[in-house]
């Protein structure tokens, strides 16, 4: 049972993406980047470039972009088939369960956040999911009209953190966001608030008008 405590609190990702879709809050877009998220928090385990890659087109293609997942998914499984890694996954999070989860971003049968929440899950798979769904059980404040103030600083600088990962430069973005009249603690809160953030990262995707 999912709460207004438990959402802040919750360590297993299962149980939040679960709450999630069967409140039908999660985007397709939003499911297939927590997966991306979650293989980037593993990278040093994605030790072949194709599996990288993988992770990257499904990004992309998460966007918007015109991507031909097939040969990347193709890619992505040869790695699995080199090496071995099909079958029972690893105790704790490691090559195995990092190189199937580089598949699960591109292989668009299954819903990939559902493959990378199944247990073992990445560490700190529950915090991605917070950093690109929000807080459901908040009322949000907003107004459109704050990225388009001070001659679109706000939005400029939005894309080129998200285009870029600068996500370290949230921070400032806080700023720009007081200078334009944002008095969101939620929004200011969440740029500022440390942690790490994502692709999809709600704060970011509200600011640029996606979903």
């Amino acid at each position: 049972m999912v709460d207004a405590t438990t959402w802040l609190t919750e360590a297993n990702p299962r149980a939040l993406r679960e709450f999630l879709h069967d409140r039908s809050l999660l985007s397709r877009r939003k499911d297939r980047l927590i997966a991306c998220a979650c293989c980037r928090r593993a990278w040093p385990f994605l030790s072949d470039k194709r599996s990288r890659r993988a992770v990257e087109a499904a990004e992309r293609f998460a966007d918007g972009a015109r991507v031909a997942l097939q040969r990347y998914y193709q890619a992505a499984r040869a790695v699995a088939d080199e090496r071995g890694l099909w079958g029972a996954r690893m105790d704790g999070y490691g090559e195995a369960s990092a190189a199937h989860d580089a598949i699960a971003t591109v292989d668009d049968d299954d819903s990939p956040a559902y493959l990378v929440c199944r247990d073992p899950y990445v560490p700190g798979a529950a915090d991605v999911i917070r950093d690109l769904a929000g807080n459901p059980f908040t009322t949000l404040r907003f107004d459109p009209a704050w990225p388009a103030r001070n001659g679109g600083i706000v939005l400029t600088m939005a894309t080129a953190i998200y285009d870029n990962r600068t996500f370290g430069d949230l921070p400032i973005l806080a700023d720009a966001l007081e200078d334009v009249g944002c008095d969101s603690e939620e929004i200011l809160g969440h740029c500022r608030g440390g942690g790490e953030h994502h692709r999809g990262c709600w704060a970011l995707d509200l600011l640029l008008g996606r979903a």
